[in-house]
């Protein structure tokens, strides 16, 4: 599931500065990049010491396994290399996260008021089309 950060303020709640470079870059694009690239991207834009590249990795695979990112495996110098691209665009994204985080919070306070009626915290999406 999507992470919050409830510390932090402003973009900082949803996404750190490394995730937002590697999503910014890939959204609403048609090409795939490796890791070790959104790697070079990220030291490029918040320099040396920003993210380690196993960070770049486990952000993608988790982008990849709940369904945000599609992912191509190929070959060459060094073995098997994975490609990422985000296969959504920037509303199917916002919306995305908005419902899982949603629903992850209905949950949670499922659990925690296991009597309470929660259908006030009803939720609807509208984008201006």
């Amino acid at each position: 599931m999507w992470h919050l950060w409830t510390k932090n303020e402003g973009s900082k709640i949803l996404m750190k500065d490394y995730q937002k470079v590697i999503v910014n870059r890939l959204i609403d694009s048609d090409y795939f990049l490796t890791t070790g690239e959104m790697y070079e991207l990220v030291k490029d834009e918040l320099g040396e010491k920003a993210i380690s590249r196993t960070s770049v990795i486990l952000f993608m695979n988790d982008l990849h396994e709940w369904g945000y990112a599609q992912m191509e495996k190929g070959t060459g110098k060094g073995g098997v290399h994975s490609k990422y691209n985000i296969t959504l665009t920037k509303e199917q994204l916002i919306v995305m996260i908005s419902t899982k985080i949603h629903i992850s919070l209905i949950e949670a306070f499922e659990d925690i008021f296991p009597e309470q009626e929660l259908s006030f915290l009803s939720f609807s999406v509208q984008l201006n089309s």
